[in-house]
């Protein structure tokens, strides 16, 4: 009995406001972690990047490195075309700054900042992005943000790395285990006297299933309607042996 499993009805993830707002007056410390793409931003930002050139350009030895070598170094060889190919910083972090949001999320920030929340993100996007399109936006709205590092060279290639290296956690690729990071933030919070009364985490992929599963039973998952973490979840929970125990909330927004 682990999880305290949140749904959502409608099709974006515009949490934690109208329907719990009463909750939320109650609690002395709360938390709510954020998943990125497709969750903050209504798409993913390293594919975007990657549209800035014609999928024809991206040879077959590339396309098969994800499976091979994992979406790092896939995303750096896109990134190596991209910078081949004279696609500028400029032309990327403007087609990330227009990425639209995900339905509501912007005013969401805005409300847990009101509601004394303490707000992170975990990401496998990575720092350049996100902080390109938070700024403006939401990044005054947030405490930390835990992704793969990554900076244009002098050059102007775009460089990233793995956040970290992780092999215990099957659930989560080698360079993020997102529920590892989520508990590690939460113990070091501990350690400073700050202990959260209930957690949120919000997600849409299959990498959030892993944190999700971590949750206790006064926190709330908050997966992303006909995503992946939705429809798998409960399977998923059953392969590893976890048991969890779950109410569904429906937020009319």
């Amino acid at each position: 009995m682990s999880s305290l499993i949140t749904k959502q009805c409608a099709k974006n993830p515009g949490i934690l406001r109208k329907s719990v707002s009463s909750l939320l007056r109650k609690m002395s410390q709360y938390l709510a972690v954020f998943d990125y793409d497709h969750t903050v931003v209504d798409k993913n930002t390293d594919l975007v990047a990657r549209d800035l050139i014609d999928a024809s350009l991206i040879p077959d030895t590339v396309k098969n490195l994800y499976k091979s070598s994992g979406w790092i170094d896939y995303m750096q060889e896109i990134f190596n075309l991209l910078h081949t190919n004279h696609v500028t910083r400029d032309q990327i972090e403007k087609a990330i700054r227009e990425i639209p949001e995900t339905p509501g999320m912007v005013k969401c920030f805005q409300e847990l900042r009101r509601n004394a929340f303490e707000v992170i993100v975990i990401s496998d996007s990575n720092s350049v992005f996100i902080d390109t399109w938070n700024k403006n936006r939401i990044a005054e709205s947030i405490c930390d943000i835990f992704t793969n590092p990554a900076r244009f060279d002098d050059a102007g290639k775009l460089l990233i790395q793995g956040y970290h290296h992780q092999t215990a956690c099957t659930l989560s690729s080698e360079n993020l285990c997102k529920g590892q990071v989520m508990q590690e933030f939460i113990e070091k919070r501990k350690n400073e006297g700050i202990t959260f009364e209930s957690v949120f985490y919000v997600g849409d992929g299959r990498n959030d299933i892993c944190p999700m599963l971590r949750l206790g039973s006064n926190d709330f998952a908050c997966p992303r309607v006909g995503y992946a973490c939705e429809r798998e979840i409960e399977q998923v929970a059953r392969k590893v042996g976890k048991e969890i125990d779950f109410e569904i909330y429906r937020c009319l927004l």
